[in-house]
């Protein structure tokens, strides 16, 4: 199974919801057998400064074509990152409801 990548803003063990969250989805498939990678985005987001910016956009040039990869809705401010031709499944987490689209 390939590996799947999730990309969110700021420091992953940041003890509020959604990074709870995604520690939580990230242990999950992990114990489903799925090779998880969690790779921190410039804690600027979702209003990414210029280098912030220039950051993201050289981490994803790095990620190989085709590579699955979950962005967490707060670095949605970047939405401009999908330029790179990458596969990018953009999470939202409505209150209610989880819906998912990939672009």
């Amino acid at each position: 199974m390939s590996k799947l990548i999730i990309l969110f803003p700021g420091d992953p063990l940041t003890p509020t919801g959604g990074y709870v969250y995604n520690r939580k989805i990230a242990a999950g498939l992990v114990s489903l057998g799925r090779d998880v990678s969690m790779q921190a985005l410039d804690a600027s987001f979702p209003s990414p400064t210029p280098s912030a910016l220039l950051g993201a956009r050289e981490l994803l040039a790095a990620i190989p074509h085709g590579q699955l990869t979950v962005l967490d809705g707060l670095a949605l401010g970047g939405r401009d990152l999908e330029a790179n031709n990458i596969p990018i499944l953009w999470v939202f987490l409505p209150v209610f409801s989880v819906a998912a689209s990939v672009t």
